[in-house]
């Protein structure tokens, strides 16, 4: 699969979890799709359990920003989610496409924490760690 159809691929996906469409998800699972979250060492294996979690998620996030990038059939997702109850987290996900399908998605996500002070004098700002503004893309539409 070439990289420009892992990233027309990849938007897709966002555009789907956005607006919140689990029919498409659906649809890019491959029959043996696999997401693994390592910070709670779960892993969800088959798109009817994928389903499944999805659907009982109770207050399911905003994407206020992403980033996409790609090498091949396999793409990361940066994105800034905005959950109901107003906690704001980063999340990397790592995809990787089989057959035009996602396969695999490994997902970690992060509260934003304030800089430190101490290595102030080697580093830059790239703005607050909750600014939409440190993405390139925006998602459109939401259900």
């Amino acid at each position: 699969m070439n990289e420009q159809k892992t990233r027309e691929l990849l938007e897709e996906f966002v555009q789907c979890i956005h607006t919140n469409n689990v029919d498409g998800l659906l649809d890019m699972l491959h029959d043996d799709f696999i997401e693994e979250y390592p910070q709670s060492g779960e892993r969800i294996r088959g798109k009817q359990n994928f389903q499944q979690v999805y659907e009982n998620f109770q207050n399911l996030p905003n994407i206020k920003g992403y980033n996409i990038q790609v090498c091949g059939n396999t793409g990361i997702l940066e994105m800034l989610l905005d959950y109901p109850d107003g906690g704001i987290y980063n999340a990397c996900e790592i995809l990787t496409f089989k057959d035009d399908k996602i396969a695999r998605n490994t997902a970690y996500f992060g509260k934003p924490f304030e800089a430190a002070q101490w290595r102030s004098e080697w580093v830059e700002m790239m703005g607050e760690p909750t600014s939409e503004q440190n993405y390139d893309s925006r998602p459109t539409g939401r259900a």
